[in-house]
């Protein structure tokens, strides 16, 4: 229930929408209810991911025993109602506000990036509008052409709001917003000021018009003349479910679906980033050299087996411990999986390695060989569950946007308690209920810090840590040989606020805790580790997700992970957040 306050789930309404009845929890909405039973409700401004607006007044329902019409998408169901979602009248009142809608809107469709994918030319069609007796002097608002990879056009706008509230609710930014009155009203800058945000174009990916538009993809090409090709982002390791528009040789444009695993939220490079693979200077065919040594253009097979015969005479002469492979982090899991069964099973070496090995790999070892695993436990929505989120030595808008939009999320929407160290802000501090800035390189003393506190506290008798957990008599005896002084001194971090942290992320009975680079490439690495993934290693979830260099015979199971839950579920050395 992504639109309403939070409710007893427990608890449901019984209502009747068009005849059916339906029953749903409490606090859903009739937009929500009417979904259930497969009825669709004509809207422009709902969008699932974020709060609801109420603006464009075209889901408009009647409420049996209410005298106005009532907007589907913000009223909340109650018990025994009975509600009609399309009548004679309802669809003369959604014709006239969509009419008095398109006043104001040019009629720039032949020239405009969104035709064809347009909400509002399809909400145009599905309600049959095709003439408006209203008129008025038209006044056009200058475009804003200053802005940086995106353009935006006010007098196409609608002022659903949608990209304003994912820019606020999902990015975290607040780079637009709702600026002026009356008919002056413009999603702009507050300032006036040329953009400046993060240039993700989530907001372009909400815009139910031609307002917002990707300016790299202005004029391209209309949206039906594309090959759509789906593909996995390797930009990171948040694993977003992205669509490539290709056509003419080139890729034109990345999107992403609101259905996907990351809910059509994207960063800047995984939405802009595919202007590498337009680049001039990259390569387009295969190089193999000739008889004179010289690199000539290749077809596929011709280089496929020049690399082929070389391996042979490689192995034939040295062995298959002669070839080592190196992989990339670009890939996905099933290509990384690929390219370790090829070597060992068909070329027969073990020497593989990534980039994965300065830092992300000797991090995962070391959680595999404490715990049985290297990755997280949980799907990383998971975090968006959270009632409290740890995040130790990471800025996750620069390492995993996707992690740090569903930081957001859980902070925004869950009111989930975020506690966030590191040795320099970041732009989730904002969110965060407790800061910890601690010395660059201390990583290991700080989550120690942070244990002992949880120790001190009392809360390892707390839903956060199984009573019956082993190892927690060991584990404080380990922390009491050190010290909160220690602690202080080496991180710069007080005792007061080691416990503060320690109380919020212990609040409420789901906690994630997610660790970044700052940790995985630190100098004690290892003990930063152990003391960040012991004892309750199986119910949190940590930034990083994607190596896939595990020991041999264990490969991944899952893509993506992240987790949140109560500690610990296998035996604990120590009882370490």
């Amino acid at each position: 229930m992504a639109h309403t306050e939070p409710s007893d789930k427990k608890t449901t309404a019984t209502l009747t929408i068009d005849g059916n009845q339906v029953t749903v929890p409490v606090g859903a909405t009739i937009l929500e209810a009417a979904a259930e039973l497969g009825i669709k409700i004509p809207t422009l401004c709902w969008l699932k991911k974020v709060s609801t607006t109420g603006a464009c007044r075209i889901c408009v329902v009647k409420v049996e025993g209410v005298e106005r019409f009532m907007t589907a998408c913000n009223t909340p169901v109650k018990d025994g109602i009975s509600v009609t979602t399309s009548s004679p009248e309802l669809e003369i009142a959604r014709k006239k506000t969509l009419e008095l809608m398109l006043v104001n809107h040019p009629l720039d469709c032949p020239i405009c990036d969104a035709a064809g994918e347009c909400d509002l030319q399809d909400t145009c069609y599905s309600l049959q509008v095709d003439k408006n007796k209203y008129t008025a002097e038209l006044e056009r608002l200058p475009i804003r052409y200053d802005w940086k990879l995106l353009e935006s056009d006010p007098n196409r706008c609608i002022l659903c709001e949608k990209c304003v509230k994912v820019c606020r609710e999902v990015v975290g930014r607040e780079a637009i917003e709702i600026v002026d009155r009356g008919d002056r009203t413009i999603i702009d800058t507050i300032s006036g000021e040329p953009l400046d945000c993060d240039f993700c174009g989530n907001c372009i990916n909400a815009c139910p018009t031609g307002t917002l538009i990707s300016k790299p993809f202005k004029f391209r090409g209309r949206p039906w003349t594309f090959e759509v090709t789906r593909g996995i982002c390797s930009f990171c390791a948040s694993g977003c479910e992205i669509e490539y528009h290709v056509g003419n040789g080139r890729v034109e444009r990345v999107t992403s679906s609101d259905d996907g695993y990351n809910k059509g939220n994207l960063c800047v490079n995984g939405r802009f980033g595919y202007a590498a693979f337009n680049s001039s200077g990259r390569l387009t065919a295969p190089l193999v050299k000739d008889a004179s040594g010289n690199q000539q253009k290749a077809g596929w097979d011709q280089a496929l087996a020049a690399v082929a015969g070389k391996l042979r005479e490689i192995v034939k002469a040295g062995g298959g411990a002669a070839v080592a492979g190196i992989g990339s982090p670009r890939v996905t899991n099933e290509e990384s999986y690929l390219f370790q069964k090829f070597l060992r099973g068909a070329v027969g070496t073990n020497n593989i390695d990534s980039e994965a090995r300065l830092g992300f790999f000797p991090a995962q070892v070391v959680q595999y060989r404490m715990l049985g695993y290297s990755g997280g436990t949980y799907p990383m929505d998971a975090i968006e569950k959270a009632t409290a989120v740890v995040v130790i030595g990471s800025d996750l808008k620069a390492e995993s946007p996707g992690f740090a939009y569903r930081v957001i999320q859980a902070a925004t929407k869950n009111d989930a308690r975020l506690v966030v160290a590191s040795s320099r802000a970041t732009s989730i501090n904002k969110y965060a209920n407790a800061f910890l800035q601690y010395r660059p390189g201390s990583e290991a003393f700080l989550v120690a810090g942070l244990n002992k506190a949880l120790i001190a506290e009392g809360l390892q008798n707390t839903a956060f840590i199984e009573k019956n957990a082993t190892g927690l008599d060991a584990a404080t005896a380990a922390l009491d040989a050190i010290s909160f002084e220690q602690v202080t001194a080496a991180t710069g971090i007080s005792e007061a606020a080691l416990r503060e942290a320690a109380r919020l992320a212990c609040s409420g009975g789901r906690t994630a805790v997610i660790y970044g680079a700052d940790v995985i490439r630190s100098a004690d690495m290892a003990t930063a580790v152990k003391r960040d993934r012991q004892p309750g290693a199986a119910d949190r979830c940590r930034g990083r997700s994607r190596s896939r260099h595990l020991p041999a015979g264990r490969e991944e199971q899952h893509p993506r992970h992240a987790g949140y839950g109560r500690l610990p579920r296998v035996p604990a050395r120590l009882p370490y957040l």
